[in-house]
């Protein structure tokens, strides 16, 4: 009988394609996806009801210019040992050349988590809870997780959370607005209460869930608002640390929130290395959003 813990760590193994650092989060997704289902007490997920949202989150939460492909972790998931494809009698999910299935097959189909897991999950809603923090430690930065949460109507309490499998430095935090003098490097903001800053975040470069390092040049002191963007790839640093922003912001307040800080130089830390190179140009491949959606 397979263990929750058993699970979780099936969980962390998933093969989710990653090269130089490029990110693949397609499987991830859909397991969240798949977790939410179970956890609103749903049916498996049926290929041709989910493939276009399965796409847009691909899309939004994916890297730059991710192709959606949703087709692929719905039948690629199977080779990882926790989920199945189930097609009608006297249906045959056919392959292509390069190994997946067609998708004129697969929208006869549906698919989820083989029995045992199913059975596991749909008994404890804890751990529901455990498997969706081990996907979004594993795949994305913390600035998106309640973001991705959101888009799949998932509740989860933070309470169930656990503890992250992705080792963090609890003093980047510190040390990064000591660097930065308290102040959000793109707008300036430094508000404080009682000498205590407000709404200022340390924010991973490349991130910590994909190597990167708790260290002063992988680290920018941001506003909780620019902090967002640059998770989300709406911002963006050029390598001589000018900001960029990327195509299709738009609002009521995207001059003032985004577009009157393109191209200006970011504040720098006075005392303390410059953001690396190195951290800069993997942000702005898998992150930055250089591409319109």
């Amino acid at each position: 009988m397979m263990t929750e813990q058993e699970f979780l760590k099936r969980l962390e193994g998933i093969k989710a394609w990653d090269q130089r650092g490029k990110r693949a989060p397609h499987k991830p997704l859909l397991l969240l996806m798949a977790l939410g289902n179970i956890q609103r007490q749903e049916p498996d997920l049926r290929f041709k009801d989910i493939e276009a949202r399965l796409g847009d989150l691909i899309v939004e939460f994916g890297p730059s210019g991710a192709r959606k492909n949703p087709h692929q972790p719905f039948y690629r998931l199977r080779n990882d040992g926790l989920w199945e494809v189930r097609a009608p009698h006297g249906v045959d999910i056919r392959e292509t050349s390069s190994g997946d299935a067609r998708i004129t097959d697969l929208r006869k189909a549906e698919g989820g988590f083989t029995s045992h897991y199913d059975t596991l999950l749909r008994s404890k809603p804890d751990l529901i809870a455990k498997a969706a923090k081990v996907l979004l430690d594993r795949h994305f930065t913390p600035g998106l997780h309640e973001d991705i949460l959101m888009a799949l109507n998932m509740a989860v309490e933070r309470r169930t959370y656990g503890k992250s499998v992705v080792k963090r430095d609890p003093k980047f935090r510190s040390m990064i607005l000591t660097a930065y003098e308290a102040s959000c490097a793109v707008c300036g903001v430094a508000v404080t209460m009682n000498g205590i800053s407000l709404g200022l975040e340390a924010a991973h470069v490349r991130w910590a869930c994909h190597d990167g390092p708790s260290t002063v040049d992988n680290g920018v002191c941001l506003c909780a608002f620019h902090h967002k963007a640059l998770d989300r790839g709406a911002l963006g640093i050029t390598e001589d640390h000018r900001v960029r922003i990327a195509p299709g912001i738009e609002g009521e307040l995207a001059e003032a929130m985004f577009f009157r800080y393109g191209g200006e130089k970011l504040r720098e830390p006075k005392a303390a290395p410059h953001i690396s190179r190195e951290f800069l140009g993997w942000h702005g491949e898998h992150i930055f959003k250089s591409e319109a959606a």
